[in-house]
């Protein structure tokens, strides 16, 4: 049988930039403090506070990751493919048109 390991969320060791900011959040989430409470308690300004919410709530957890490792839009090749071809669609009809004045 399987032993489970019981640690209040307090005693969980925060490891990276990510779990600081869950942790620095999550008595918002529980709505056990407002996040001006908890910024005042942290030592922070009530703008980070409310940004990690409002990215928590927006996105879940790879919202408070750094915008380094989930970049905002995937380039796909696709995507490339799509942008070039328009490009130099609009830059096809910018040379006619201005060839007709």
């Amino acid at each position: 049988m399987s032993v489970q390991l019981a640690l209040r969320f307090d005693e969980v060791p925060v490891t990276c930039e990510t779990q600081k900011r869950y942790h620095s959040i999550a008595p918002c989430l529980a709505g056990k403090r407002s996040a001006e409470e908890q910024a005042d308690a942290l030592g922070l300004s009530y703008s980070p506070v409310c940004h990690w919410l409002r990215r928590f709530r927006e996105e879940g957890m790879p919202g408070l990751f750094p915008a380094t490792q989930y970049p905002r839009e995937p380039q796909t090749p696709e995507l490339v493919i799509v942008a070039l071809l328009y490009a130099s669609l609009i830059t096809e009809r910018i040379t006619e048109s201005a060839s007709q004045i």
